[in-house]
């Protein structure tokens, strides 16, 4: 498993898709670890995609984690995590605890498990048995990913963006920090335009806490990529 491996199924994806949808356009929606894979594949191959939705974007794995032991340094000074140095953070297993702090303290997800069980249970999306093989994929991926997520650097990486981009961003979320996300919109080139959403209320899924904010803005680009009827 890499991020090599996860582009190259994408793009076979990509091609499934576009013998079922014909000439339509089509936008690329990540949120989170998605918006790791989203922004390299839509900016690899923009010939394939009409826009990018990126959701609490991924951009630097070492500097957000400093970034949110930080912020566990304010609201929790007596952690343990909020003592340790950079370079402690590049150990999966301490990156793990970390995330877990943020989450109790109020910097992660924004929504609690009760409140998500039932519209997980209700997505027609999903069977009963396909959220255990989530967990399961998850778990799989992670610890043997690790090397390639802390190498990632998005403004390094990604320093154009060839579609037109929304950027979707919490900001009260932690695991992927607001000021990241504004460091690389600064900073890239999107000669088709680049939008930043700030969702005030929200931190890692504005998407669970304002939905109806989150719909009508992802509809607004959505129509704006297909143009006039």
């Amino acid at each position: 498993m890499s991020i090599k491996r996860f582009l190259a199924d994408a793009r076979e994806v990509t091609a499934l898709l576009r013998a079922e949808v014909g000439p339509q356009p089509i936008v690329v929606l990540g949120h989170s670890w998605g918006t790791m894979l989203g922004a390299r594949l839509v900016a690899r191959w923009p010939e394939e995609y009409a826009g990018y939705v990126a959701v609490s974007q991924h951009v630097d794995t070492l500097h957000g984690a400093v970034l949110a032991r930080d912020w566990l340094r304010e609201v929790a000074p007596g952690s343990e995590l909020a003592g340790l140095p950079a370079e402690a953070f590049r150990d999966h297993g301490t990156y793990v605890r970390l995330m877990q702090a943020v989450e109790a303290h109020g910097g992660g997800m924004g929504a609690s498990l009760a409140a998500l069980l039932p519209r997980a249970l209700a997505a027609p999306e999903y069977r009963l048995p396909d959220y255990p093989r989530w967990l399961e994929g998850a778990n799989r991926g992670s610890g043997p990913m690790w090397p390639d997520y802390v190498a990632r650097d998005l403004i390094a990486e990604v320093p154009r963006m060839p579609v037109p981009m929304l950027v979707i961003a919490g900001a009260r979320d932690r695991n992927t920090p607001l000021a990241l996300v504004r460091e690389w919109i600064a900073g890239v080139e999107a000669p088709r335009g680049r939008r930043l959403v700030v969702f005030e209320g929200s931190g890692h899924a504005p998407f669970l806490t304002e939905p109806e904010r989150f719909i009508t803005t992802v509809a607004a680009f959505l129509d704006a990529v297909r143009g006039p009827p």
